[in-house]
């Protein structure tokens, strides 16, 4: 990777990949560090590693750093697209927390973003799940 930075050869794309491919090999410690040595201006797809990496801490049993990566996000000036929102609910809703999927979920509608057909089968998923059918079919 050194050598291709050195070349220019190295940008935002190359070092997502890599940062997909460590946190899918459970590598977070090392997805992360080169999130950090990246840098913010690494180019336009920082909502995407900012996904890529709080889904991997969401998977590997980290909700406390995947929260605190989707606050860090915000305070870089990112706003959370439909992608980070639907991996944020969706955890949420997995790991039994409905009332976190569903703040997350009334975040993104006051911001003006519009859910997809994932996000909301996300959330009437976890509703099902609680036994809230009634209000996933208010939805």
């Amino acid at each position: 990777m050194d050598k291709m930075e050195v070349k220019g050869l190295c940008n935002s794309v190359s070092y997502n990949t890599i940062i997909q491919a460590l946190c899918e090999s459970r590598k977070l410690g090392s997805a992360y560090r080169m999130f950090k040595d990246m840098g913010m201006e690494a180019g336009n797809d920082q909502q995407y590693v900012f996904a890529i990496l709080i889904n991997g801490f969401f998977r590997e049993g980290h909700p406390d750093l995947a929260e605190d990566l989707f606050h860090r996000m915000i305070a870089f000036g990112l706003t959370p697209d439909v992608v980070v929102y639907t991996i944020m609910v969706d955890h949420n809703c997995r790991s039994g927390k409905i009332e976190g999927g569903l703040e997350y979920f009334n975040d993104m509608i006051e911001k003006g973003i519009r859910p997809d057909a994932a996000l909301c089968n996300a959330l009437v998923t976890g509703l099902c799940r609680s036994r809230q059918v009634g209000d996933a079919m208010k939805l």
